[in-house]
């Protein structure tokens, strides 16, 4: 398993779905999740730390994993290549020893970064390598004024500094 951070979420080229750049803990390489538009949407909604009709249900899932005498302690996001498709994993740490449930991916992706629990990958995915896609990230997130307020250069600095 890779341990990964959210970094990034970006329209496909083809425009119809979204991507997510899951980069490396200690590196600039990012592994591409392809998901859904408005998936994709959603999590970039979570990653800019902005209220979603989804928070209380992560705080539910936590609190009914703790009066089950269980603790979240991460999160896997598995390619399944004969299916090709993207599970995700909550894994649980229980009194009886782990337990791994399968959920969709989006929702998992989303408790995580809501949460701040580790996030890992496992299987083959699409990646992007070094300095030039580092580049094109920074160039990306001033986006559009037409369609986006940019983020100040500082919130991005304590939004990367997270672990």
């Amino acid at each position: 398993m890779i341990p990964v951070v959210p970094y990034q979420v970006r329209r496909a080229e083809h425009g119809w779905r979204g991507q997510l750049l899951l980069r490396l803990r200690h590196g600039n390489q990012a592994y591409i999740v392809e998901l859904p538009m408005e998936q994709a949407r959603q999590l970039a909604v979570e990653m800019r730390g902005l209220a979603s009709d989804h928070c209380p249900l992560h705080h539910l899932s936590l609190q009914l994993a703790q009066s089950l005498g269980a603790r979240v302690s991460h999160i896997i996001v598995q390619r399944n290549e004969e299916a090709n498709e993207l599970i995700g994993i909550v894994c649980l740490e229980t009194s009886n020893g782990p337990l791994d449930v399968n959920v969709d991916t989006t929702a998992a992706l989303s408790m995580a970064i809501h949460i701040g629990l580790p996030i890992f990958m496992d299987g083959d995915f699409a990646s992007t390598e070094g300095e030039q896609q580092v580049e094109q990230s920074e160039a990306s997130r001033q986006g559009d004024s037409s369609t986006s307020t940019p983020i100040p250069e500082a919130f991005w600095e304590v939004i990367d500094g997270i672990d």
